[in-house]
């Protein structure tokens, strides 16, 4: 398999993986993401000019001169700069981009009329899931700690099997452990 074909499935595996994040966690860090990205591309941009070295040095008449033209071809590192111009790198960014247009989106504004006073209100509703129970977010209250979202009734009843339970959300950095003084309720 070529390493192009490699890498394409590796940018659609991480594409999904950050999906998945955004929809997990309202607060996903897409920096990390974007990270790896530049690293695909990075390792992208050396293979291309791994095999513009072999072609290069492939017309070589002796084994030394060979390794001469080869290593001479691949002694360039590839710059920040190259990596961030790099095709891969620019279409996950504009992916990342639009993902997090969309999740801005995702928040919808409903408008309703009050038969009463005949004023308009405007209220906010969020399709969220709370990590713990994977269902709909009922109560929401915010982790002062890390600012990570979960229904009230579920982070109380996950500390009532466990005292020392810490942030559910994958890849949290929040080292404390969870208790009920330090949810905020939304």
């Amino acid at each position: 398999m070529e390493v192009s074909t490699q890498i394409e499935k590796i940018i659609t595996s991480l594409k999904k993986t950050c999906e998945l994040a955004i929809k997990c966690d309202s607060n996903a860090n897409l920096d990390e993401f974007l990270a790896m990205a530049a690293k695909i591309s990075q390792v992208d941009l050396e293979n291309a000019n791994a095999i513009e070295a072999m072609e290069s040095a492939a017309e070589a008449q002796t084994e030394e001169e060979f390794d001469v033209i080869f290593r001479r071809s691949m002694a360039g590192d590839v710059d920040d700069d190259a990596v961030k111009r790099h095709h891969i790198y620019k279409n996950f960014e504009r992916f990342t981009r639009d993902l997090l247009s969309k999740r801005m989106l995702s928040s919808t504004t409903t408008v309703t009329q009050t038969t009463v006073t005949n004023d308009m209100e405007i209220t906010e509703t969020s399709h969220a899931i709370d990590p713990i129970t994977k269902g709909p977010l009922v109560r929401p209250v915010r982790n002062k700690h890390c600012n990570h979202i979960y229904g009230y009734q579920s982070v109380i009843d996950s500390l009532a099997i466990n005292r020392r339970l810490r942030c559910p959300m994958v890849g949290c950095s929040n080292k404390t452990f969870v208790s009920e003084q330090d949810l905020i309720e939304l």
